[in-house]
């Protein structure tokens, strides 16, 4: 964990918070209440509101977050960092004594199986939409608002040139709600940020190549928040991905893990165990199965209405497969999920199947 933990105050500016935030490039910030713990600063949360930053104190900004303990093992923090969907999380003792965020834990997992390290990258990251250096930033924010994604890469002519984080967001709630687009007359046209170049707010990324290993992918995860990955298209690879990757595939007893469903009800808990258990019980009819890790993940709230996101890792002796869905019927998107991964993974499950005949009927040619 982080001992010397940068913090805020509850009457500060969010203003103040973003200085801050763009001063250690963070994307968590912990507030401080007369030396207790009142909360988070989650920059994912505070962009996409249009508040302004100079006016708005953090207090009205901050989340209630889980906490960790000192004691507590990596493996337990790693669990609870992804059922919180929080990039790190306060370590509480009586009073905070230090931060713990996913980036952390990407320096600790040098004890993990060399089968797993020399595995691809592929394997881990997942595909993701993109934008053009000349797409505008308003565009960024709707991918990153509709696929609840923190991060999107930037492609020209297929290299990758670039990537947009929330941390380069700020600039939309700082009061630079203009830039110069170019002069007429002597006067000087303005324009919303929004509409503005992507190539004026991304910053350089992390790139892998499809030859890569998760052992790569987590050498440079220590450093950066994300890498991304061109192995024919793109994709991206986050502390997180890895997390779920590795938890998913340490779960030797129960090859079903769920999480981010603490705080669901029974009906919800219900129709999600009775989704898995019929893909459950109809892939094992066909394929052997490792595992499947699903993440539930809650956003964006609209009244008495969150919007989900489900992401879903099936491990098989054919490689991984990856589904997501998000939606606000929590039901539906578990449905969907279970649908999409069903389908990719009959799809290449067919391959196969072709393959094999093929080869049958060319050796009896033979």
């Amino acid at each position: 964990m982080v001992r010397n933990v940068v913090t805020v105050g509850p009457e500060e500016k969010v203003s103040v918070a973003f200085n801050k935030i763009k001063k250690y490039d963070i994307n968590q910030l912990p507030v401080l209440y007369e030396k207790k713990y009142a909360g988070m600063v989650a920059l994912k949360d505070v962009v996409v509101k249009n508040i302004d930053p100079t006016k708005t104190n953090v207090s009205n900004v901050a989340v209630s977050t889980p906490s960790l303990r000192s004691t507590d093992t990596v493996g337990d923090a790693a669990r609870a960092l992804l059922n919180s969907g929080f990039r790190a999380l306060p370590v509480i003792d009586n009073q905070m004594v230090g931060i713990l965020s996913e980036t952390d834990i990407m320096k600790a997992l040098d004890k993990v199986s060399r089968n797993v390290l020399a595995l691809s990258v592929g394997d881990v990251a997942t595909g993701c939409d993109y934008v053009r250096p000349e797409d505008n930033v308003g565009k960024v924010k709707n991918i990153m608002f509709y696929n609840n994604v923190s991060r999107v890469p930037v492609v020209d002519e297929g290299n990758i040139v670039g990537v947009i984080g929330l941390v380069d967001l700020i600039k939309l709630l700082e009061g630079r709600g203009t830039l110069s687009k170019g002069k007429q007359s002597g006067a000087i046209e303005k324009m919303n940020v929004e509409e503005s170049r992507v190539s004026s707010f991304m910053h350089k990324p992390v790139v892998l190549y499809g030859n890569a290993t998760v052992k790569d992918a987590i050498r440079s995860l220590a450093n950066s928040e994300e890498a991304i990955v061109l192995d024919g298209e793109v994709k991206i690879v986050t502390p997180k991905d890895i997390l779920e990757f590795i938890l998913g595939r340490k779960e030797k007893k129960v090859h079903v893990q769920i999480v981010g469903m603490k705080d669901e009800g029974p009906l919800f808990t219900a129709k999600m165990d009775k989704a898995v258990e019929d893909f459950i019980q109809k892939m094992g009819k066909m394929i052997d199965i490792q595992y499947l890790f699903l993440h539930v993940e809650k956003y964006h709230k609209t009244g008495s209405k969150q919007k989900y996101s489900i992401r879903a890792r099936f491990g098989t002796p054919m490689g991984l497969f990856v589904a997501k869905a998000w939606g606000w019927d929590p039901v539906s998107v578990a449905q969907e999920t279970m649908d999409n991964l069903e389908s990719t993974v009959l799809r290449k499950h067919g391959r196969k199947r072709d393959e094999r005949k093929r080869r049958n009927v060319l050796s009896k040619r033979r």
